[in-house]
């Protein structure tokens, strides 16, 4: 059986056609275009435009070849928000999880002690970033709720436009900070605290309910009226579904645009203290995770700011041979906060920089102090994501990290931990995949097909003492600099 999978991200559009036997076949992607998206917004109409151009691509293509596929399966992201009108049409742009416009009235409920309550009901740290905080910043503003009838993720935005319904999942209506993770339905409280009603919001449903391709959507990419399309779930739970299913020993890592690393829980799992998340993925299985603001994000950045073209390849080429091509121990220490924090301190305010910048440092040397900041901090995370959930029997990595080998043995002499990749770009479409698989086979959980690992990273141990000390140097320079 062979199924498409439609990915909307933050930067792009992707689509795959995949089997389990067969896996990957083919693989497509469309950047956005800039005005369509620039990180803390889209634009609706020209997400979609990216969307249905690369599923109609796809879709040709595999028509070539013979190949009727048996449905679509979707995947976006978490933390996003539209509001729409009466008329189930866009009232501005879509938010985000990088916008940070709720922090405000996110500063005030933690400042009222609303903060451990909050996040024992929803499984979400009380942050700007969740749609509940966008929200309630909006409603103690006058900002645009009075003229909104529905509030919508992007990817249920995709779902309205391929079958023609709101709907959303739990798995994805679980990072907007509105639901409730243990009764998997909207939280009062938390619909209070936005000033939203639950008619405002989509019927929840199961992760592997799906509905059907309009007659609107098959005339744009070619595909037969009617043909299932799965709801979606987010690209976090996604990713974890494709290289892990739902066992929970199998961590996976992601360091792309931002970081994360995830477990499969069979109960809903917060911490005592307010630190990492916990969000659904099906009925009988929730994630507990750690993520942060900074990772490729902060790459760019970097390169951007030297003169160089973020995307180039020549340009990650050029400055990894600078970086890891000398004495790393005399590097400046770099805080990646580029772009605020998320775990652990989850502090919107709190700002990144190098620290012991000399005279001999040059581009390299500040290279790799950014990719050794972002993988420390991510090594915080997992700190207290093992504190909670126990030792994983794996670590699975996906993301823009693993197309480099220097920075894939950094990670793995910082963690002290042997590391493993799928070789996949596409590790979140393939779990939107098998979710579709999974449904029209009337499975109740996702069935992994058995692979290899296409790399494993040892740790180095003689490395790795000389990490840990910089990363003390590290630590001492986060408490120093707190908001």
């Amino acid at each position: 059986m062979h199924v498409l999978s439609l990915e909307v991200s933050t930067s792009s559009a992707k689509c795959i056609l995949y089997s389990r036997e067969e896996g990957v076949v083919l693989a497509r992607s469309r950047q956005y275009p800039k005005e369509a998206s620039d990180g803390l917004t889209q634009d609706p109409g020209g997400i979609l435009v990216s969307a249905y151009e690369v599923l109609g691509q796809v879709a040709r293509e595999s028509s070539a070849r013979g190949i009727n596929p048996a449905a679509v399966g979707l995947c976006g992201t978490w933390h996003s928000m539209l509001l729409l009108d009466r008329d189930l049409l866009p009232i501005g742009r879509i938010r985000t999880w990088a916008d940070l416009t709720g922090a405000k009235a996110a500063a005030a409920a933690r400042a009222g002690g609303e903060a451990a309550d909050y996040y024992s009901r929803t499984g979400c740290v009380l942050h700007g970033m969740y749609p509940c905080w966008k929200l309630a910043g909006m409603t103690a503003e006058d900002k645009g709720l009075s003229g909104a009838s529905y509030i919508i993720t992007q990817l249920e935005w995709l779902y309205l436009s391929l079958a023609g319904e709101r709907a959303v999942s739990t798995c994805l209506a679980s990072g907007s900070g509105l639901l409730n993770v243990h009764t998997l339905d909207w939280d009062e409280k938390a619909l209070a605290a936005a000033g939203a009603g639950r008619n405002m919001l989509s019927p929840l449903r199961d992760l592997m309910y799906h509905g059907r391709l309009t007659r609107k959507a098959s005339a744009l990419t070619g595909l037969p009226e009617g043909l299932p399309v799965f709801i979606g779930g987010a690209d976090g739970a996604m990713n974890q579904l494709a290289v892990g299913g739902t066992d929970p020993g199998v961590m996976s890592m992601s360091v792309g645009t931002s970081g994360a690393m995830r477990r499969i829980t069979k109960v809903p799992k917060v911490a005592a203290k307010p630190s990492t998340w916990c969000y659904n993925v099906s009925e009988d299985a929730w994630i507990a995770g750690a993520a942060t603001n900074n990772a490729t994000n902060c790459v760019d950045w970097f390169i951007a700011n030297v003169g160089m073209t973020p995307g180039d390849p020549g340009a990650y080429d050029e400055l990894g041979k600078a970086a890891f091509g000398k004495d790393r121990s005399k590097a400046p220490v770099f805080l990646p906060f580029i772009f605020g924090e998320r775990c652990p301190g989850w502090q919107e305010e709190r700002a990144g920089g190098f620290f012991g910048i000399g005279p001999k440092h040059d581009r390299g040397s500040l290279y790799y102090s950014v990719l050794e900041g972002i993988l420390f901090n991510m090594y915080q995370c997992y700190g207290i994501l093992e504190g909670l959930t126990g030792p994983p029997s794996r670590i699975v990595v996906s993301g823009g990290i693993t197309r480099s080998a220097e920075w894939m043995q950094l990670a793995a002499d910082i963690f002290g931990l042997k590391l493993e990749t799928t070789g996949s770009a596409n590790d979140s479409t393939v779990g939107a995949a098998l979710v579709a698989i999974s449904g029209l086979e009337g499975e109740s959980a996702v069935e992994l097909p058995e692979e290899e690992p296409s790399a494993v990273y040892e740790p180095v141990a003689k490395n790795r003492e000389a990490l840990m000390e910089r990363y003390g140097k590290y630590l001492g320079m986060y408490a120093s600099t707190a908001p």
